[in-house]
Parts: C-alpha cells; structure tokens; sequence
C-alpha cells in the first residue's frame, strides 16, 4: 500500500510540476521592440496573462483571464516594454477593470475585459498601442 501511495505522489508531483513548463505548441522567441503593444498581467505577483495596449490608459485582455473574486485592480499589475512577464520594463497599476457583463466560463463566449491603469503609458520604442486594420469587419455566421 505504501509503495504504491508512493508511486501516486511521485506520478501527480510530475504532473503538478511539468505545467510550469507550458509554452506555446509552434511559438518563437520575440522582443518587445517587434511587439509593443504586448503587456504581462500578474495577479498577486504571479503571472497571469497577457494584454495589448490600446491606447495612453487602456489594455485590452480576455475576461477569463482576470475574473473572480480575488481579482481586485489592487492585486492586478500590467508589465510594459518588456520581453519578461517577471523583470524589467515598467510596472503600472490597475485602477478599473471591466470585464463584458455576459461572460462566463460555461461558454466562454464574450470573453473579452478591458482594464484601465492609474498613470499613463508613456510611448516609446518599447510601448506602443496596438494598431488595428484599417477594412471593415463583416460578421460570418450565428
């Protein structure tokens, strides 16, 4: 019996620890410079997700990403002009975060926040606002 609660420990602390590891199945390495607009969001100091920048004050993010009780702006930070979710760069605080009224994890549908920081983005080589295209969107289906 020991041996195999043993043998379950080991096989469920390998899982637990490989998903620090996850990376994007096909992505590359990039910098900042060749994407500006990216930010890291941390939660309580740990890495959460990731944003774009849309304007001097606004970041644009998925609402699953940020939803839930512990969510607070105050425990949110957004990382900018840097190619580390973890050092560098400058760190802004959170003052609102609005996440679309009808998302829920059951769907997933309208998974969409936007959060607005307390200081300003200050453009630069390294913080830019995502640039959109400039052709008309057409819905494709219901």
């Amino acid at each position: 019996m020991f041996f195999l609660l043993l043998i379950c420990t080991l096989t469920c602390f390998g899982c637990s620890s490989g998903l620090q590891d996850v990376e994007i199945i096909g992505g590359r390495n990039t910098t900042i410079t060749k994407h500006p607009y990216q930010v890291s969001l941390t939660i309580l100091g740990d890495f959460a997700c990731s944003g774009v920048i849309l304007n001097d004050k606004w970041v644009l993010t998925t609402a699953s990403c940020i939803s839930g009780v512990r969510y607070i702006p105050s425990n949110l930070s957004i990382r900018a002009a840097s190619s580390d979710y973890s050092s560098g760069g400058t760190v802004f605080e959170v003052d609102t975060i609005y996440m679309h009224e009808q998302f829920t994890y059951l769907s997933q549908d309208y998974d969409i926040a936007v959060i607005k920081i307390k200081k300003q983005f200050d453009f630069g080589k390294k913080i830019k606002p995502i640039k959109f295209g400039s052709k008309p969107f057409y819905r494709l289906s219901k």
